[in-house]
């Protein structure tokens, strides 16, 4: 996708962002929150501080809603 991480993290530290927080739109944690994310922050030497929230299926409110669906069916 574009752009990179790396891109990203770039043009909002040209733009004046002294924080990030990244929102990993994934269910649960795994390799690539564990480690990817972690791995292409670091290499993306950002010159701020970047914080990685848990995945967002990792919410409650995200798994009450899965569970809602499910008991639909």
């Amino acid at each position: 996708m574009k752009p990179s991480l790396d891109e990203a993290i770039a043009d909002l530290v040209a733009s004046g962002v002294d924080a990030i927080r990244v929102v990993p739109v994934f269910l649960g944690y795994g390799g690539h929150i564990k480690q990817d994310l972690p791995d292409l922050i670091a290499a993306a030497n950002p010159k701020v501080k970047v914080t990685i929230d848990p995945p967002v299926g990792e919410a409650p409110e995200v798994i009450e809603a899965i569970a809602a669906l499910i008991a639909k069916r």
